[in-house]
């Protein structure tokens, strides 16, 4: 996925380190082909939401933000974004890849009310749904590495150095 984003920043002007980029990560894919993503009931039934975020380490230094969660054990949403803003800080910059990981708690939110419809007219049985309802219900957690990140997203720090992020 990463190797993919990369590659697409240089869609505009490729040039034949591009082109030889490209068919390395096509062999990959072709090598890779049989692998998949595996969902287990004996898995964490719980929602998990992981955000990282690598602060300019490229050429653009720029902040790449990235979530993916997580559900029976397997990846259901995944998503790289450069952020458009510099970070002045790791801790910013984890801060707005929490802020990315938004986007997975909201479709997590709306795969619980398919799962109700589903119900609703016939296609799941009441018994399933009731199971999964419950789990998708329970709080939706993001996991995080860093600990002023972390401590910024509880609300247990305020700092005049980080009154500028939202």
């Amino acid at each position: 996925m990463y190797a993919v984003h990369v590659l697409c920043r240089s869609m505009a002007n490729p040039s034949y380190k591009h082109y030889d980029s490209a068919m390395y990560t096509l062999r990959y894919l072709i090598g890779t082909k049989e692998a998949g993503i595996t969902y287990r009931s004996d898995g964490n039934t719980k929602p998990v939401t992981l955000a990282d975020a690598d602060n300019g380490s490229d050429e653009t230094r720029r902040i790449c933000a990235a979530f993916m969660a997580m559900l029976a054990a397997g990846l259901l949403l995944w998503a790289v974004t450069l952020v458009k803003e510099l970070a002045l800080s790791t801790c910013e910059a984890e801060i707005r890849a929490i802020g990315a990981a938004k986007q997975a708690v909201k479709s997590m939110l709306y795969l619980q009310k398919l799962l109700k419809e589903t119900v609703d007219v016939g296609l799941l049985k009441e018994g399933i749904e009731s199971d999964l309802e419950l789990k998708l219900s329970t709080p939706l957690i993001i996991l995080e590495d860093n600990k002023g990140a972390i401590d910024w997203a509880n609300k247990d720090v305020s700092s005049k150095r980080m009154k500028h992020v939202e």
